[in-house]
């Protein structure tokens, strides 16, 4: 998928390597930032795309270029849950009976 840089608009989320932006038809943009090693980002991006993975793991389904073919991210799809960093909080584990 090709987009333009400037169609992008206000992240739902920023971290480190990146920022998330929604798109169409309910998925996210993850687009990396210029200080992340992209060359590795998108050949991970191209193998989990083909992993042949359970639908309720969130993976990229389709890289995103800009308009000179550079790599900028992927797209993938919009789900709502918690965040995983969650789990590290004893008392959010405990009170919702999570296991290993």
């Amino acid at each position: 998928m090709t987009i333009q840089k400037r169609d992008l608009k206000n992240p739902i989320a920023e971290g480190a390597e990146g920022m998330i932006f929604e798109w169409e038809n309910n998925t996210l943009l993850k687009i990396f930032k210029d200080t992340s090693d992209k060359q590795e980002k998108q050949a991970k991006a191209e193998l989990l795309i083909h992993k042949n993975l359970p639908d309720n793991v969130i993976r990229p389904i389709e890289l995103v270029f800009d308009g000179k073919n550079n790599f900028l991210g992927y797209q993938m799809k919009r789900v709502e849950g918690e965040e995983i960093r969650r789990l590290g909080n004893k008392k959010f584990v405990i009170s919702n009976n999570i296991t290993k």
